[in-house]
């Protein structure tokens, strides 16, 4: 089995918004090696007016693939409007890196 890196889209809601006729966020992998090993990088695009819940966004390894977080920055804490619960949401682009072990041969971005 060859090893995947699979980046699962965030769910995401707009501020005050109605349905989208276009997904306005965006998300991008990037790999590149370091001196310790291989790192992902995954960066989140968050328009003006717009978040994302920090507790539906994932990023998973496949295949015997491994990941260590290196840096996640903290959510911003809000009461979201319908649930009126506090929950952590990204207000703007937010880039998560993690450190690959195991042996990377092919990657992909879903």
């Amino acid at each position: 089995m060859r090893p995947w890196l699979l980046i699962v889209g965030a769910v995401a809601q707009g501020l005050g918004s109605v349905a989208f006729a276009e997904d306005p966020f965006s998300v991008e992998a990037r790999l590149r090696e370091s001196g310790t090993g291989t790192v992902l990088a995954v960066s989140f695009t968050v328009p003006e007016q717009h978040h994302l819940y920090a507790e539906q966004m994932k990023v998973e390894a496949m295949g015997g693939l491994d990941l260590i977080p290196l840096t996640i920055p903290p959510a911003v804490q809000k009461k979201d409007p319908v649930s009126e619960e506090v929950v952590g949401v990204y207000e703007r682009d937010v880039t998560w890196t993690y450190d690959v072990r195991g042996s990377v041969t092919t990657a992909a971005a879903v």
